[in-house]
């Protein structure tokens, strides 16, 4: 399913044609073709059994995803946000419902001092300061730029696996993850003068 979730710059370029009026440009659409072969190259031995159910899921998911990237654009565009503003609405926002639903479904849990610490370094270094500065990016580019960008994980989680974990990165995986790269370095190429 986790290719599915490659196919989201589509969904984006089409709300994003929609919505905000953000057409990409030739070399940008060259690019996405590039990072979708990757990806296709990739999972391309593992892509056996279709499960319904699942691809609905993974599709409600992209969707939910992209329509989040233009409505979020949007406001960007329209100025009547920063990305601070934004990323603290959203944050307490989600903190305030899943603390309320734990809380009453499952009581205050005790938790050391070592686990706070975890706790305030996942809330405020790996998601409130990774959306502030996805939100920054999300003004400056536009939500089909961005959303390619998100396809780097990719060959980004390959090569954390193989450096942490010691996954092999077989020479068959070397190539759809350049492409990745590749695809998405030529979204983001400037227009040539």
């Amino acid at each position: 399913m986790t290719f599915l979730l490659n196919f989201t710059p589509v969904i984006v370029l089409v709300f994003g044609a929609l919505a905000l009026k953000e057409h990409p440009r030739p070399h940008q659409l060259f690019g996405m073709a590039l990072v979708m072969v990757g990806a296709y190259l990739y999972f391309g031995s593992s892509l056996s059994g279709f499960n319904a159910t699942g691809a609905l899921i993974t599709l409600a998911s992209g969707v939910g995803w992209a329509t989040y990237l233009v409505m979020s654009r949007l406001t960007f565009l329209s100025e009547e946000v920063n990305p601070l503003e934004l990323t603290s609405a959203t944050m307490t926002v989600g903190t305030l419902i899943l603390a309320l639903y734990t809380f009453t479904t499952e009581g205050v849990p005790e938790v050391s001092p070592t686990g706070w610490a975890i706790i305030l370094w996942l809330g405020a270094v790996n998601t409130a300061l990774a959306f502030f500065l996805w939100n920054r990016a999300l003004q400056k580019l536009e939500a089909f730029e961005i959303s390619v960008i998100q396809n780097t994980m990719l060959p980004q989680i390959a090569l954390l696996a193989w450096l942490l974990l010691g996954e092999p990165i077989t020479p068959g995986k070397l190539l759809p993850m350049a492409l990745v790269l590749i695809g998405a370095l030529t979204v983001q190429k400037m227009d040539l003068p």
